[in-house]
């Protein structure tokens, strides 16, 4: 029930995979330049 919820509004499911998608990206990159630094 709470899936197909959720489902229903594609515009706020849209919203938050483009909330983490940036997060994911930006923290990604802060941490692979860090780690490229220590080799």
């Amino acid at each position: 029930r709470d899936a197909e919820g959720w489902n229903r509004q594609k515009e706020l499911l849209e919203q938050r995979r483009a909330a983490v998608d940036t997060y994911c990206r930006h923290n990604y990159g802060v941490i692979e330049s860090f780690t490229v630094q220590r080799r």
